[in-house]
This record gives structure tokens, C-alpha cells and sequence, in this order.
């Protein structure tokens, strides 16, 4: 993956020698629609270091230029401060959280929920401390929303905070301060540092909640010094020109 001030490409390799090239801009780039033009498509991915690698492959395309929608971060409740506001129904996957697929958590959170409901209604489980409501029940639904709000949201809350970070840097078309350098610093800093890429594994396989892992105080301290010793550190995004890109996708 690159990724720049107001552009990135990733490319998702698959198998029987298949593979993805992904351009993405912000949604108010004016020159967002220009890359449906599958000959524009493949000029601004050749501006990045991925997409020229791959495509000097020899590859041709199996498909149009396909825009990617419904990118959107969503939390659904249904239970309010009432209480349930339906019973009989407990969400799972989509029907909870639905977060854009760039960090690619979605499936996991979908199976953590699946595999609760099914505990929580295995009759053969066994006694628990306390009672057990029973499945569909006010106090089930409201159970196991507490216990999407302990475990899931705070997956949410991430996705949210790391999308507008991103979204920011795009629209600013810079990347030298504020939370979007702060993120890149941290996977840096992991580069160097052990212990600062066991808290990034930590969040990337879900192990950890990030304000657990990267908020600790020694992963703070470590990142604060590494900053301190790279005072000019300037995130290494790498994207065309924009002179360049606009030239490129001009009509």
C-alpha cells in the first residue's frame, strides 16, 4: 500500500496470478470521477510505486473500473435508554457495526457476536453466576448489547477516528501534523522498536483494544522519544504531484 497527502493505491493480490489495484481519493476530490476512464484508471496507478510494480506484470484488467460505495462507519442500537426498543432480535455482523473495510475487522466482529449468541443460548452451557434470560427476552437483548458496547464499539470508535484522521490529511493535503502524523510516528517507531510492533500486532489481530495497547504509558513514552529524536519526521506518503495528477486525470 502508498499512500500520500491527497491519494493512496493498495494492491490485493489473489490467487491463479489475480490481483486488485485500488486507487482512493477523498469523496469531494473533483477529480474522483475522471478515474472510471479505465485508461485514467491505470496512468494515475502507475504514479505509485505499487501500481507501476504490479502492472509492469504484463496484466490486463478483467473487469471496468469498479467505484467501491457504502464506505461508511455505522453503529445500530436496538436498545435505547429505555431499554430494548425490540425484542426477540439480537443483532450480529452488519446488523450491529458496520465499518469500512480498510483494516479489515469486519468478519471478526461478526464471529465474536455469532459465537456469543451461541454460548448464550446453549442450553447445555451449563449454570453461570446468576440467572439466565431467556433468548429474545428484554433482558437478553439488553445483555447483549451491553456487551456489543464493552466489545465491539470500541473497534467502531477506532475505524471512525482513523478514517477522519485520513480524511482530514486528504483534504489539507498534508501530513505533518495532528493525529494522522501521530499514527504514522507509532508505525515508525514499530519499524525500530519491538515493543511498539507488538502493541501494532496487538491491535492488527484484534488481541488488544487500541487505547489499551497504544495508550499504555511505556508505548507512549517510547513513541514521545522516537518523535523527539526525528523532530523534522515528516510522514513518508508517497503520491504524484498534484500538478501531475490533475494533468493526468484532466478531461
Amino acid at each position: 500500500m502508498s499512500g500520500g497527502t491527497f491519494a493512496g493505491c493498495a494492491v490485493f493480490p489473489a490467487d491463479n496470478g489475480l490481483f486488485a489495484v485500488t486507487l482512493f481519493v477523498h469523496t469531494g476530490d473533483p477529480t474522483r470521477g475522471a478515474l472510471r476512464d479505465p485508461a485514467v484508471f491505470e496512468a494515475a496507478a502507475r504514479t505509485f510505486p505499487p501500481g507501476e510494480a504490479w502492472l509492469e506484470l504484463g496484466a490486463r484488467p478483467l473487469s471496468p473500473v469498479l467505484a467501491t460505495a457504502g464506505l461508511d462507519n455505522r453503529w445500530s442500537a436496538l436498545v435505547d435508554e429505555q431499554g430494548p426498543v425490540v425484542t426477540g432480535m439480537v443483532g450480529v455482523g452488519d446488523a450491529v457495526t458496520h465499518t469500512n473495510p480498510t483494516i479489515g475487522q469486519g468478519m471478526s466482529l461478526a464471529l465474536w457476536a455469532a459465537r456469543r449468541i451461541a454460548h448464550e443460548t446453549d442450553q447445555d452451557q451449563g449454570p453461570r453466576q446468576g440467572p439466565r434470560p431467556a433468548p429474545g427476552s428484554p433482558d437478553f437483548v439488553a445483555e447483549h448489547y451491553a456487551w456489543a458496547l464493552r466489545t465491539l464499539r470500541p473497534w467502531f470508535d477506532f475505524q471512525v477516528v482513523t478514517d477522519r484522521a485520513i480524511g482530514e490529511r486528504f483534504v489539507a493535503r498534508e501530513f505533518t501534523a495532528g493525529p494522522a502524523r501521530q499514527m504514522a510516528a507509532l508505525f515508525e517507531c514499530a519499524r525500530e522498536d519491538p515493543e511498539v510492533m507488538r502493541a501494532r500486532a496487538r491491535v492488527r489481530h484484534l488481541a488488544a483494544f487500541p487505547a489499551e495497547a497504544y495508550g499504555a504509558p511505556e508505548i507512549r513514552a517510547r513513541v514521545a522519544a522516537w518523535l523527539a529524536a526525528h523532530p523534522d519526521y515528516v510522514p513518508s506518503g508517497v503520491s504524484p504531484d498534484r500538478r501531475e495528477w490533475e494533468k493526468i486525470t484532466a478531461p
